[in-house]
This record gives C-alpha cells, structure tokens and sequence, in this order.
C-alpha cells in the first residue's frame, strides 16, 4: 500500500420501474484536503446490484480523471466488494464480469487500487444523491 492514496466512497441509485440510475462518488485526494464528487447517469441498468458495479467503476474513472494513480475505494455492497477482491470468485451476471474486467483494465494504469467493505451509514457517497451537494 502506497504511504499516500485518494479514498472514494461510491454509491447508486437504481429506480426498479423506470431503470433510472445514478451513480456518484465522493473523493478525499492524496495530497490535500479538498474533497472531490461526482454524480453522473448510467444508461441501461438493469439492476441495483449492476448499479452498484457501475459505481465503483465511474468512482475509479473519476480518480483517474482527477489524477490519483493511487486509490483505495469504498463501497457499502458486499457481494461487489467480495467480487472483488476474492481471487478466482465465478462472478454469475455478465454486468459483474463486464465490470471486474473494465475496472481491472483500469488498473492497469494506476500504481495501487485497493477496496474495501464500508456499513452504508459510513458511505457519504450516499448524500449527494438526497442533497445534490455535500454536507
């Protein structure tokens, strides 16, 4: 582990009867203490879990974006973390594997990427989508 990284919390929201979703991140850089957000609209989800993928995905591309090349996410759905971080898990849905694929692409571009489980009370990625803006 890298002696500085960026910390993202990510969260979705998924709308079961109009598919609607949002994704959004929430970034604590490395080297300063202005913290970072993102909300954005992903198109064609079919699930809250495919939501919840596609988050911590748009919260690694919005690091990379930012310039962290080292990042340590978090997220509050364990069965994406486990997804994860589990060698050799059989991911069963295509999105998952879709996901884990794109989000290991990323990597490769990056000096460190860890995750971790966060209790959803601790994901503050979860506020933008009540407020709009952080509290």
């Amino acid at each position: 582990m890298p002696v500085m990284y960026a910390v993202v919390q990510t969260d979705a929201s998924f709308y079961h009867h109009t598919k609607w979703t949002r994704v959004a991140a929430l970034m604590k850089p490395s080297i300063n203490d202005h913290v970072g957000s993102m909300m954005r609209t992903i198109d064609n989800a079919v699930s809250s879990s495919e939501a919840e993928w596609a988050s911590v995905t748009a919260g690694i591309e919005f690091a990379l974006e930012q310039g962290e090349d080292s990042v340590a996410i978090e997220n509050d759905n364990l069965q994406v973390i486990h997804g994860l971080i589990v060698p050799g898990i059989e991911l069963r849905h295509s999105y998952a594997k879709y996901h884990k694929q794109r989000i290991l692409r990323l990597a490769e571009h990056m000096e460190w990427l860890g995750a971790r489980w966060i209790p959803r009370d601790m994901n503050h990625a979860d506020k933008l989508f009540r407020t709009g803006k952080l509290r």
